[in-house]
């Protein structure tokens, strides 16, 4: 298979990250059953995957690589979880008030639109960097 190379960070650890293709099939995502961590939190928490994701990339919080000033690497990751809380929180209360569902429709579009904006700019980042 094409694949390329990445130094880790320890030592002398070599990644094999795979070029042109797929590393895993299309039903691999239930490789460790449907309750799986990693797939729970993706399906109910995507904002919080994504900053798991941006830690890992060590990526800003808008998918971005960091340039100046430097930030820990966990501040993508509590910023994703903090707009998760708001969602959450602001979901309720639309709810919970009886307001017109044309606020929970907008609500929702907001973060529908969020999560494809970062998640594209995720996906160019990584192209960008393994290409």
């Amino acid at each position: 298979r094409a694949q390329t190379q990445e130094k880790s960070q320890e030592a002398s650890t070599l990644f094999r990250i795979p070029i042109g293709l797929w590393k895993d099939g299309l039903t691999d995502f239930c490789k460790y059953g449907p309750c799986h961590s990693s797939f729970l939190c993706s399906c109910l928490f995507p904002l919080v995957s994504l900053g798991h994701i941006y830690t890992r990339l060590d990526l800003r919080w808008d998918g971005s690589p960091h340039h100046f000033p430097p930030q820990s690497p966990s501040t993508s990751f509590k910023i994703m979880l903090v707009f998760t809380f708001a969602y959450v929180l602001s979901k309720q209360m639309i709810e919970s008030m009886m307001m017109s569902y044309h606020y929970l429709w907008v609500l929702n579009l907001i973060y529908l639109l969020t999560i494809t904006v970062l998640v594209g700019r995720t996906r160019r980042y990584v192209r960008e960097k393994y290409d």
